[in-house]
Protein backbone atom coordinates (compact mmCIF):
# COMPACT_ATOMS: atom_id res chain seq x y z
CA UNK A 1 0.00 0.00 0.00
CA UNK A 2 1.38 3.40 -0.99
CA UNK A 3 1.58 6.36 1.39
CA UNK A 4 -1.27 8.05 -0.48
CA UNK A 5 -3.43 4.93 -0.24
CA UNK A 6 -2.69 4.62 3.48
CA UNK A 7 -3.70 8.25 3.99
CA UNK A 8 -7.09 7.64 2.40
CA UNK A 9 -7.55 4.30 4.19
CA UNK A 10 -6.59 5.60 7.63
CA UNK A 11 -6.74 9.42 7.73
CA UNK A 12 -6.59 9.49 11.53
CA UNK A 13 -3.08 8.04 11.47
CA UNK A 14 -1.32 11.19 10.25
CA UNK A 15 -1.26 14.99 10.47
CA UNK A 16 -2.77 17.24 7.81
CA UNK A 17 -2.29 20.82 6.77
CA UNK A 18 -5.53 22.79 6.54
CA UNK A 19 -5.44 22.64 2.74
CA UNK A 20 -4.85 18.88 2.79
CA UNK A 21 -7.78 18.54 5.17
CA UNK A 22 -10.12 20.44 2.85
CA UNK A 23 -9.02 18.39 -0.15
CA UNK A 24 -9.45 15.13 1.75
CA UNK A 25 -12.84 16.15 3.15
CA UNK A 26 -14.21 16.80 -0.32
CA UNK A 27 -13.49 13.16 -1.22
CA UNK A 28 -14.47 11.59 2.09
CA UNK A 29 -17.83 9.96 2.76
CA UNK A 30 -17.29 10.59 6.50
CA UNK A 31 -17.10 14.07 7.95
CA UNK A 32 -14.13 15.02 10.12
CA UNK A 33 -13.37 17.95 12.38
CA UNK A 34 -9.92 19.48 12.11
CA UNK A 35 -8.10 19.82 15.43
CA UNK A 36 -4.87 21.90 15.47
CA UNK A 37 -1.92 19.86 16.66
CA UNK A 38 1.05 22.15 15.98
CA UNK A 39 1.16 25.86 15.23
CA UNK A 40 4.02 25.33 12.82
CA UNK A 41 6.23 22.43 11.86
CA UNK A 42 9.73 22.81 10.42
CA UNK A 43 8.89 26.24 9.07
CA UNK A 44 5.83 24.96 7.23
CA UNK A 45 2.08 25.41 7.76
CA UNK A 46 0.23 24.47 10.93
CA UNK A 47 -0.72 20.82 11.20
CA UNK A 48 -3.80 19.20 12.65
CA UNK A 49 -5.47 15.88 13.39
CA UNK A 50 -8.70 14.67 11.87
CA UNK A 51 -11.46 13.56 14.23
CA UNK A 52 -14.21 11.47 12.65
CA UNK A 53 -17.73 12.57 13.53
CA UNK A 54 -20.01 9.87 14.87
CA UNK A 55 -23.44 9.35 13.36
CA UNK A 56 -26.26 11.20 15.10
CA UNK A 57 -29.36 9.63 16.64
CA UNK A 58 -32.84 10.02 15.22
CA UNK A 59 -33.79 12.48 17.99
CA UNK A 60 -30.63 14.52 17.38
CA UNK A 61 -31.41 14.80 13.67
CA UNK A 62 -35.07 15.65 14.28
CA UNK A 63 -34.25 18.50 16.68
CA UNK A 64 -31.57 19.98 14.39
CA UNK A 65 -33.88 19.75 11.37
CA UNK A 66 -36.81 21.28 13.28
CA UNK A 67 -34.74 24.25 14.44
CA UNK A 68 -33.26 24.81 10.99
CA UNK A 69 -36.70 24.66 9.35
CA UNK A 70 -38.26 27.13 11.79
CA UNK A 71 -35.36 29.56 11.48
CA UNK A 72 -35.52 29.34 7.70
CA UNK A 73 -39.23 30.15 7.77
CA UNK A 74 -38.58 33.12 10.05
CA UNK A 75 -35.84 34.43 7.74
CA UNK A 76 -38.14 35.04 4.79
CA UNK A 77 -38.35 38.67 5.93
CA UNK A 78 -34.82 38.90 7.36
CA UNK A 79 -31.34 39.20 5.87
CA UNK A 80 -30.24 35.94 7.50
CA UNK A 81 -29.48 32.41 6.30
CA UNK A 82 -29.24 29.16 8.25
CA UNK A 83 -27.19 26.11 7.36
CA UNK A 84 -27.54 22.65 8.83
CA UNK A 85 -24.84 20.06 9.57
CA UNK A 86 -22.59 20.29 6.49
CA UNK A 87 -21.29 23.88 6.60
CA UNK A 88 -17.74 24.00 7.91
CA UNK A 89 -16.78 26.86 10.24
CA UNK A 90 -13.17 27.78 10.95
CA UNK A 91 -12.46 29.05 14.45
CA UNK A 92 -9.69 31.47 15.48
CA UNK A 93 -7.57 28.70 17.04
CA UNK A 94 -7.43 26.98 13.64
CA UNK A 95 -9.91 24.17 14.20
CA UNK A 96 -12.59 23.31 11.65
CA UNK A 97 -16.02 22.27 12.92
CA UNK A 98 -19.49 21.41 11.64
CA UNK A 99 -22.20 23.07 13.76
CA UNK A 100 -25.57 21.33 13.80
CA UNK A 101 -27.14 24.66 12.80
CA UNK A 102 -25.30 27.88 12.01
CA UNK A 103 -26.74 31.29 11.11
CA UNK A 104 -25.29 34.26 9.27
CA UNK A 105 -26.85 37.71 8.89
CA UNK A 106 -25.83 40.37 6.42
CA UNK A 107 -22.77 39.86 4.24
CA UNK A 108 -21.30 36.38 4.56
CA UNK A 109 -17.55 35.84 4.80
CA UNK A 110 -16.04 32.66 3.40
CA UNK A 111 -12.50 31.42 3.13
CA UNK A 112 -11.19 32.02 -0.38
CA UNK A 113 -10.74 29.01 -2.64
CA UNK A 114 -8.70 28.39 -5.75
CA UNK A 115 -10.26 28.71 -9.20
CA UNK A 116 -11.65 25.76 -11.11
CA UNK A 117 -10.34 24.57 -14.49
CA UNK A 118 -12.38 27.25 -16.27
CA UNK A 119 -11.00 30.04 -14.10
CA UNK A 120 -14.17 30.47 -12.04
CA UNK A 121 -14.20 30.57 -8.22
CA UNK A 122 -15.19 27.29 -6.63
CA UNK A 123 -18.24 27.20 -4.36
CA UNK A 124 -17.43 28.32 -0.78
CA UNK A 125 -16.65 25.61 1.76
CA UNK A 126 -15.65 27.36 4.98
CA UNK A 127 -17.75 29.98 6.78
CA UNK A 128 -15.88 32.59 8.83
CA UNK A 129 -18.54 34.83 10.38
CA UNK A 130 -21.37 32.92 12.10
CA UNK A 131 -23.74 34.99 14.20
CA UNK A 132 -25.59 32.14 15.93
CA UNK A 133 -24.55 28.52 16.46
CA UNK A 134 -26.74 25.65 17.65
CA UNK A 135 -25.26 22.36 18.84
CA UNK A 136 -27.63 19.50 19.67
CA UNK A 137 -26.12 17.63 22.60
CA UNK A 138 -25.18 13.96 22.77
CA UNK A 139 -23.62 11.81 25.47
CA UNK A 140 -20.28 11.70 23.67
CA UNK A 141 -20.01 15.41 22.77
CA UNK A 142 -21.75 17.24 25.63
CA UNK A 143 -18.63 17.99 27.67
CA UNK A 144 -16.72 19.08 24.56
CA UNK A 145 -19.56 21.32 23.34
CA UNK A 146 -19.84 22.99 26.75
CA UNK A 147 -16.12 23.27 27.39
CA UNK A 148 -13.25 23.38 24.92
CA UNK A 149 -15.42 23.93 21.85
CA UNK A 150 -17.34 26.81 23.39
CA UNK A 151 -14.07 28.44 24.52
CA UNK A 152 -12.90 28.32 20.91
CA UNK A 153 -16.20 29.74 19.63
CA UNK A 154 -16.04 32.64 22.12
CA UNK A 155 -12.96 33.98 20.32
CA UNK A 156 -15.14 34.71 17.28
CA UNK A 157 -16.02 38.39 17.66
CA UNK A 158 -18.94 37.95 15.25
CA UNK A 159 -20.65 35.24 17.33
CA UNK A 160 -23.57 36.61 19.36
CA UNK A 161 -25.43 33.51 20.52
CA UNK A 162 -24.58 29.86 21.25
CA UNK A 163 -27.23 27.23 21.95
CA UNK A 164 -26.75 23.78 23.46
CA UNK A 165 -30.03 21.97 22.92
CA UNK A 166 -31.00 18.68 24.53
CA UNK A 167 -32.29 16.08 22.04
CA UNK A 168 -34.98 14.83 24.45
CA UNK A 169 -36.33 17.89 26.26
CA UNK A 170 -34.05 17.93 29.29
CA UNK A 171 -32.40 21.18 30.33
CA UNK A 172 -30.67 23.06 27.51
CA UNK A 173 -28.51 26.17 27.73
CA UNK A 174 -28.42 29.31 25.65
CA UNK A 175 -25.52 31.75 25.85
CA UNK A 176 -25.92 35.34 24.63
CA UNK A 177 -23.03 37.79 24.32
CA UNK A 178 -23.57 41.20 25.92
CA UNK A 179 -21.39 44.19 26.81
CA UNK A 180 -19.83 42.43 29.80
CA UNK A 181 -19.47 38.88 28.50
CA UNK A 182 -21.92 36.01 28.13
CA UNK A 183 -25.20 35.52 29.92
CA UNK A 184 -26.63 32.03 30.29
CA UNK A 185 -30.20 30.86 30.52
CA UNK A 186 -31.54 27.32 30.89
CA UNK A 187 -34.59 26.18 28.92
CA UNK A 188 -36.57 22.94 28.81
CA UNK A 189 -39.32 21.41 26.72
CA UNK A 190 -41.80 22.75 29.28
CA UNK A 191 -40.99 26.37 28.31
CA UNK A 192 -43.22 28.10 25.81
CA UNK A 193 -40.49 28.86 23.27
CA UNK A 194 -36.78 28.73 22.53
CA UNK A 195 -35.68 32.37 22.11
CA UNK A 196 -33.06 33.50 19.64
CA UNK A 197 -32.57 36.97 21.08
CA UNK A 198 -29.98 38.08 18.55
CA UNK A 199 -32.26 37.22 15.62
CA UNK A 200 -35.54 38.46 17.08
CA UNK A 201 -37.00 34.97 16.66
CA UNK A 202 -38.71 32.55 19.03
CA UNK A 203 -39.35 28.91 18.13
CA UNK A 204 -42.19 27.18 20.00
CA UNK A 205 -40.88 24.24 21.99
CA UNK A 206 -43.59 22.14 20.38
CA UNK A 207 -41.80 22.74 17.07
CA UNK A 208 -38.30 22.22 18.46
CA UNK A 209 -39.39 18.77 19.63
CA UNK A 210 -41.80 17.89 16.83
CA UNK A 211 -41.69 14.11 16.21
CA UNK A 212 -39.39 13.61 19.22
CA UNK A 213 -40.19 11.44 22.23
CA UNK A 214 -39.39 13.53 25.29
CA UNK A 215 -37.55 12.32 28.35
CA UNK A 216 -39.82 11.24 31.18
CA UNK A 217 -38.26 11.19 34.63
CA UNK A 218 -39.10 8.09 36.67
CA UNK A 219 -41.07 9.08 39.82
CA UNK A 220 -39.29 8.39 43.14
CA UNK A 221 -39.97 4.83 44.31
CA UNK A 222 -41.15 3.63 40.92
CA UNK A 223 -39.56 0.50 39.53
Amino acid sequence: MSAAQKTDADPLARLFTWREYLDFEERSETRHEFMPFTQQYAGGPALGKLVAMAGATREHNCVATNISRELGNAFKEKDCIDYQADMKVRLPDGRGVYPDVVVTCGEEEFEERELDEDGNPKSPLVLLNPVVVVEVLSETTSDYDRGDKFRAYRDLDCLREYHLVSPDGRASDRFVRNATGWKIESVTAADAALPFETLGVEIPMSEVYRNVRLFEETPPGAE
